[in-house]
C-alpha cells in the first residue's frame, strides 16, 4: 500500500514480488517505488496440519493459498525470508511515511499472517537487524496469528 496522488492510497496484489519485478512495466509501476506499508498473506499452514483445519478455512481458501506452491511447500519459510529482507528493500523509511498524513503514517511498514511458525517468524524480523518493533500479535482465540515489524 502506497500514498498515491491527492493523498489517496493505492494497493497492489500479487505473488510476493513479483508483480512489481515482472509486471511493473505493464502495470505502471516503477521498481524504484517504495511502499507504506506491505501487508502478506503468504501460505502459513504445513502440509501436515491442512486435513485437521475446519471445513469454514478449507472452503474459504484453496489448498495452495493455504499450504502454498509444490516448489516452496517444503520449505515455507522461504515466503517469511523473502518478505523479511526483500520487504524491507520495498518498504519505505519512516521519515518519508510520516512527512505525509494519513492513516498510514503510524502504521506498521509490515503486517504478514502467520500460524505455528510465529514465532519463528516474529524472530526471523528481530534478528535480521532490519526491523524495529517486532511484534507478535493474537487471533480472538489466543493463537499468534500476525506479526509485525517497523523499518
Amino acid at each position: 500500500i502506497t500514498c498515491g496522488p491527492n493523498g489517496q492510497y493505492v494497493a497492489i496484489q500479487g505473488d510476493m514480488f513479483n508483480e512489481l519485478l515482472e509486471n511493473g512495466a505493464k502495470s505502471g509501476i516503477t521498481i524504484t517505488q517504495q511502499f507504506d506499508m506491505i501487508l502478506s498473506n503468504p501460505p502459513y499452514i504445513f502440509e501436515n496440519e491442512y486435513e485437521g483445519l475446519e471445513q469454514s478455512v478449507k472452503r474459504w481458501e484453496t489448498k495452495i493459498a493455504l499450504v502454498g506452491d509444490p516448489e516452496r511447500e517444503k520449505s515455507q519459510w522461504t515466503y517469511f525470508r523473502d518478505l523479511c529482507h526483500e520487504g524491507h528493500k520495498w518498504a519505505a523509511e519512516p521519515a518519508d511515511r510520516f512527512e505525509r498524513t494519513g492513516i498510514l503514517t503510524t502504521a506498521p511498514s509490515v503486517v504478514i499472517e502467520v500460524g505455528s511458525q510465529a514465532e519463528m517468524v516474529a524472530g526471523m524480523f528481530e534478528y535480521s537487524g532490519l526491523w524495529a518493533d517486532v511484534q507478535l500479535h493474537l487471533d480472538l482465540k489466543g493463537a499468534p496469528r500476525w506479526v509485525s515489524a517497523v523499518k
